[in-house]
């Protein structure tokens, strides 16, 4: 198979040398890519955070921040036949649409350098587009999609709710369910072919998902 493995912190510019981003290490989806090599797979490992070891057959492309993974992911899944394409990234849920000086100011586009001497600094941001959305809808990928969800103080049934409804919204065939609280031990997959979640211990997670997706099942 050929994958496409999407990981790492995604980060959104407030101007061109600030950004915002969050605490993830791209380690899940390394570590997914680099069991598929193990296993004869090829692909390619977009991140944010280049590993240090060099994977078989494997290509590596690095993205800067939300828009440049964006068109970066457009251009690999309209150009390239990826049986299976991992969206493991930690994709920011809001992009900075720029700023004022004070409370009720004149929104400004940042161009350069916002100065660091400001008295204070208010930041627009709005939602970002959900890329899981576009991969079949606008940009007509037919393979398989596994897709991540991380959520945060819900109960077990809530949390599988909310996968479920993504997982419809955006076509994707198996879902990744996190809970914050959890997600350094522990995940969910599914649905299953009953329908349910299947808890994984999170150091199993790369071998468990491999499974579903070279055999089209969770088991």
């Amino acid at each position: 198979m050929k994958l496409l493995v999407v990981t790492g912190p995604v980060s959104t510019s407030i101007d061109s040398v600030r950004a915002i981003t969050n605490v993830a290490s791209g380690k899940t989806g390394l570590a997914i890519a680099t069991e598929a090599a193990r296993r004869g797979h090829s692909g390619v490992l977009l991140t944010s955070i280049p590993p240090s070891l060099e994977l078989t057959e494997w290509e590596l492309i690095q993205f800067k921040e939300f828009n440049d993974l964006q068109i970066k992911l457009e251009a690999l899944i309209r150009s390239k036949p990826f049986d299976a394409i991992v969206m493991a990234a930690a994709i920011c849920d809001y992009v900075a649409s720029g700023y004022s000086t004070d409370r009720n100011g004149e929104i400004r586009s940042a161009q350069g350098k916002i100065s660091g001497h400001l008295s204070e600094l208010w930041l627009r941001l709005v939602p970002a587009p959900r890329l899981v959305n576009l991969i079949r809808e606008s940009w007509g990928y037919k393979g398989k999609l596994i897709i991540f969800k991380l959520e945060a103080a819900l109960s077990i049934n809530e949390l599988f709710s909310r996968a479920e409804s993504t997982r419809s919204r955006c076509g994707a065939n198996i879902v990744v369910a996190n809970l914050l609280e959890s997600a350094d031990v522990q995940a969910w997959l599914g649905p299953s072919k009953e329908g349910g979640y299947h808890h994984v211990q999170r150091e199993c997670l790369p071998f468990v998902l491999l499974d579903a997706i070279e055999s089209g099942a969770i088991s």
